[in-house]
């Protein structure tokens, strides 16, 4: 009787194990869902075009030359003293293995910064044809990606006055791109990215959406700070709570993101101090910064 008693425990043991260990598998086996890469490449191409329009305009400021003129001074600055120098001579004459290593490190260096100077090197007006190429490829590329992500989305459940405002709003972009205008790229290049969000949104993981909002909202701040139209200004980043709190709550079990998002909200609800000084430079600095802040939520 005893004996029974004994295999029934160690049966029920085995049972309850049974089912605590399924339970812990379907935890682990739970999956996100995420959008299609497709549609993320999408984004991505979007996301190229204006930052390279970013970089066409500080060149046309001449910010990247200032900052090549800065880290040219500091380099001068570091140069080494003649005892510096004599005591690498000494340090490379001590051993042939060591003299060898040192030859070998010297000419990579070299390789290194010939590179670097031959690209320094380049006129501003070489570097823009070059970036204004790029931005052709991205554009070209976002055509292909969407023509691959489209029927899916569709089954998914997009509605066509979703693709049709889509795809009205990257064509205005494209003939943005081929006027060279720099503010209609950023006008229809955030439409472009406010339009992706409801394809994000078909994807319950998904926080790209809210951040494409987000993006829309920064650049909308920018075109309207560089025509002067500072009250719209204003009015574009106003009211980005409910952006925030969908983002924090997917991103709640990553502390660096949720820093990360904390400084974006801050500088939301404080952009508009950079209105007050009318510079044109301040506004690029403010744009590039947040959309920087925003990209490392991705």
């Amino acid at each position: 009787m005893k004996i029974k008693k004994v295999i029934l425990i160690f049966t029920i043991m085995l049972a309850i194990s049974g089912c605590t260990n399924n339970g812990n598998n379907k935890t682990q086996i739970k999956t996100l869902e995420k959008a299609p890469k497709a549609l993320g490449d999408t984004y991505e191409e979007l996301s190229k075009v204006l930052d390279s329009i970013g970089k066409i305009e500080r060149i046309n400021l001449d910010i990247d030359v200032k900052d090549r003129e800065r880290s040219s001074g500091d380099q001068k600055q570091q140069k080494p003293t003649n005892g510096e120098q004599s005591q690498d001579k000494q340090d490379s004459g001590s051993g042939q293995d060591s003299g060898k290593g040192s030859g070998t490190q010297e000419s990579n260096n070299k390789v290194s910064q010939d590179k670097s100077e031959q690209s320094s090197d380049k006129k501003p007006d070489e570097k823009i044809k070059e970036i204004w190429k790029d931005i052709d490829k991205s554009l070209e590329d976002i055509y292909q990606k969407w023509s691959g992500y489209e029927n899916e989305g569709i089954k998914k459940g997009a509605s066509k006055d979703s693709v049709s405002k889509f795809k009205d709003s990257i064509n205005k972009l494209t003939a943005s791109v081929e006027e060279e205008d720099t503010i209609k790229i950023y006008e229809f290049g955030s439409q472009s990215l406010l339009n992706l969000k409801p394809f994000f949104s078909l994807y319950k993981d998904e926080y790209r959406g809210e951040i494409c909002d987000l993006k829309y909202s920064i650049y909308q701040f920018y075109v309207k700070a560089i025509t002067n139209d500072k009250e719209s200004a204003k009015s574009a980043v106003i009211g980005k709570e409910e952006n925030i709190n969908k983002i924090r709550m997917l991103i709640s079990d990553n502390e660096e993101k949720i820093k990360n998002l904390e400084k974006v909200n801050s500088s939301l609800e404080n952009m508009d101090i950079s209105l007050e000084e009318d510079s044109r430079m301040v506004y690029v600095f403010e744009k590039d910064t947040m959309i920087k802040n925003l990209e490392s939520l991705e």
